[in-house]
């Protein structure tokens, strides 16, 4: 139930105590009142605005929260993702410091193969 916003007969009421005639205090306090009924936001309009923006916000929210978890989601498989990664070039990586390193132990044994052997002492 609305509560009395514009007191229509107490306007009417003052206009005719000033002097203006009842068919126009009638008239002018319809405009008003109608003016008023579609400008003005009353108490009730603001708690219902309330109660569509906290519902607003809450599906927002929802949202935010649903978003932090697929986020979540996605860093871990993509951490995991990158551990293998890494953890692949490493083998990598000591296989060839593995092979680099046997490939120059034989290129010494060859040279040294080559290396004339002196038997005389100067």
């Amino acid at each position: 139930m609305s509560k009395l916003i514009f007191d229509t007969y107490e306007f009417i009421k003052r206009l005719t105590a000033a002097g203006m005639p009842l068919e126009q205090a009638e008239t002018l306090s319809g405009l008003q009142a109608q003016l008023i009924d579609e400008r003005l936001a009353t108490k009730d309009d603001l708690a219902q605005l309330e109660v569509r923006v906290d519902e607003k916000f809450s599906h927002v929210h929802k949202d935010i929260s649903e978003l932090r978890k697929d986020m979540g989601t996605r860093f871990e498989l993509a951490s995991k993702d990158t551990d293998i990664k890494l953890s692949k070039l490493k083998d990598t990586l000591v296989a060839w410091v593995i092979g680099l390193f046997l490939t120059q132990t034989s290129l010494l044994v060859g040279l040294f193969k080559l290396l004339p052997t002196s038997s005389a002492a100067v």
